[in-house]
């Protein structure tokens, strides 16, 4: 706690606010709790991100699927956790053999070259093999950066937003939970500086949820497809600029 007490007040009150405003923008869409925090967290202070931002997902996955189980596609779930599994794996052995920059600038390219094919008017079909190699992708990409949902999403941009929120929200709880067990394994751990800015983050993300209900019913449609495509992208330029600038 002491460690998180020494950081300037100014950065923790945009830590407290990036995190509410990234839960509003989760519970609407179904996810981009990450990728809307975590670029500007770490230039913020590289303290802040990414592991506190894997953490508070438990709780938050776990409320927005409880909220909107009714409409979960479970064949996805299963098969992109079948995926998750390898990825995480994957994903460990990449954070103890590759740099920082390397990892975003990988993960930046496989996104962005989702979000263009699919703006070109690609159009993924649900099945086995789409959803476990979608699951492949989203756990490396969850365990080296927090941010595992674009793969999943863009799978799912033509879905109904129930479905979408429900079906992401049971998937991101099971691959953060992996991401969770495969961080302890890795060579930094988890610190107790992570786990108090969780907790700081904790009342924040409560408050974009309760918010995010009365969002939901204007993200029909086009709406929830343009948001999925748009946040996609915005996580792969985020993460192929910070790997330019830290090179």
């Amino acid at each position: 706690m002491n460690e998180v007490l020494d950081l300037p007040i100014a950065v923790l009150v945009a830590f407290v606010a990036m995190n509410a405003f990234a839960a509003l923008v989760q519970g609407t869409l179904g996810f981009g709790f990450a990728i809307v925090s975590v670029p500007f967290l770490v230039l913020l202070d590289p303290r802040l991100a990414p592991v506190p931002q894997l953490l508070v997902q438990v709780p938050l996955c776990a409320y927005l699927y409880w909220r909107e189980r009714r409409d979960a596609e479970w064949r996805g779930v299963i098969w992109v956790t079948v995926g998750g599994i390898p990825g995480t794996v994957l994903g460990v052995w990449l954070l103890a053999v590759a740099t920082g920059a390397a990892l975003d600038l990988l993960n930046g390219v496989i996104v962005l070259g989702g979000v263009a094919a699919l703006a070109f008017g690609l159009r993924l079909k649900r099945n086995v093999g789409t959803e476990s190699f979608a699951g492949v992708l989203s756990g490396i990409s969850s365990t080296v950066s927090a941010m595992g949902g674009p793969p999943v999403a863009l799978l799912y941009e033509g879905a109904r937003g129930p479905t979408v929120r429900a079906t992401l929200s049971l998937i991101f709880l099971i691959g953060v939970l992996l991401s969770v067990v495969g961080r302890l394994f890795a060579d930094d751990g988890l610190l107790m500086r992570d786990v108090a800015l969780t907790v700081l983050a904790s009342p924040p993300v409560a408050l974009g949820l309760w918010a995010s209900r009365f969002l939901t019913g204007r993200v029909e449609g086009r709406p929830m497809r343009l948001g999925i495509l748009g946040l996609s992208a915005l996580s792969g330029l985020g993460l192929v600029g910070r790997a330019i600038a830290t090179w």
